[in-house]
């Protein structure tokens, strides 16, 4: 099952503020190995104002796809407070519900609920009908009216108040609460709440001094944050999703590769064609320690050959948790290689999640690891 993020703005007014949040979004997203995606503009309609419909077109457009698992949606003033909470976690020990939002937000009804972050769950047949509902009350809207649409809320009813009333409907008419959960307001964990903050109009008197507020409460949030040098392109990036990358001693979950109280290959592949030059492999993740535990050592290399030919390898000693690139490998290569893999063996006593892999050429005052001893060249993760 995946995890992906969302959000959407107009091109104009709240696109600025997307640029903001949209940065802890990310982070998070490449720390974790979750897809996100982001829509800039109007998807029906003319006022910039109409961008609150595109989470219902995109959400629509989803199901379209064929996509599974959970997607969070976030509005474009909402953004990411705590970067290690365990989203993965969360939302896998709510698999066998269809949706979670933030209720009671304005009385002590359930369905009371605020849609800036919500949790819908692709792969449930709830979830798949409050979307499918959603969209036809806004699309069954007709075309004259909904383009000639001026004034927020008198001319269009609000895509928020459309949801409430299906999901009154679901609870009240369907019975279908046990397939909902509805968290309370300013406690959510899809919403505001200890992992997610969002800075509504009604906290400031201008929307600049909002913008202001934002923009600083972002750069507290990414201050020691550590993630992809995106000035230096994307190279050859892989989520361990991906089928190419593969597991002996782990398992794959919606979280990533993680290990297994096994000793072996956590992690090779993907086996690509990659020119001669010079480049850094990255592994992103996370390595956990144990209660009482001070240091954990695994063994990062590159392989091509079929695995007999190892141009860089290293031994990565942690002395306490580490979350994020999680190994850095620089190495040369003579000529053209077809089955390049990046690789991590781990023992028994590890617990470690790894979310994607990274190539990039090397820069041209980046130094080259040093080669690896012949022993190490014999280490092979299968």
């Amino acid at each position: 099952m995946t995890v992906t993020l969302v959000q959407t703005s107009d091109a104009i007014f709240y696109y600025p503020m997307l640029v903001e949040t949209a940065r802890t979004v990310r982070a998070f997203c490449a720390r974790n190995g979750f897809a996100y995606e982001q829509y800039v503009g109007i998807k029906r309609g003319h006022m910039p104002w109409q961008a609150t419909y595109n989470r219902v077109y995109i959400l629509k457009e989803m199901l379209d796809r064929g996509m599974q698992g959970w997607v969070l949606y976030l509005d474009a003033d909402a953004f990411i407070q705590d970067l290690d909470f365990d989203l993965g976690r969360y939302l896998a020990e709510r698999s066998k519900v269809g949706a979670i939002f933030a209720g009671y937000s304005t009385c002590d009804t359930a369905y009371d609920i605020n849609a800036g972050g919500f949790a819908i769950n692709l792969s449930h047949p709830v979830g798949k009908s409050i979307i499918l509902d959603w969209y036809r009350s806004v699309a069954d809207v007709p075309s004259e009216i909904f383009e000639g649409a001026v004034h927020w809320e008198h001319d269009l009813a609000n895509d928020q108040h459309l949801l409430w009333q299906i999901l009154k409907r679901y609870v009240e008419e369907l019975d279908l609460s046990g397939d909902i959960i509805f968290e309370r307001a300013n406690r959510s964990y899809v919403n505001n709440g200890p992992f997610i903050v969002q800075l509504l109009r009604s906290f400031y008197d201008s929307y600049a001094e909002r913008l202001v507020a934002l923009k600083k409460r972002v750069n507290e949030v990414l201050a020691k944050e550590e993630g992809l040098a995106e000035e230096e392109g994307a190279g050859i990036y892989m989520s361990t999703q991906h089928p190419k990358l593969v597991t002996a001693s782990g398992r794959k979950t919606l979280q990533g590769i993680v290990s297994n109280a096994q000793h072996g290959g956590l992690m090779f592949g993907p086996y690509i064609h990659v020119p001669a030059g010079r480049y850094k492999a990255r592994i992103f993740g996370e390595v956990r320690m144990a209660e009482g535990q001070t240091q954990l050592t695994v063994l990062s290399d590159v392989a091509t050959d079929r695995g007999f030919k190892v141009p860089v390898s290293r031994y990565l000693v942690f002395d306490g948790p580490r979350r994020g690139i999680v190994s850095e490998l620089r190495f040369e290569l003579p000529e053209d290689v077809h089955d390049l893999e990046v690789r991590l063996t781990v023992g028994p006593e590890a617990d470690v999640v790894l979310h994607a892999i990274q190539i990039l050429p090397l820069l041209g005052d980046e130094a080259l690891d040093p080669a690896p001893e012949p022993a190490l060249g014999e280490v092979s993760p299968a």
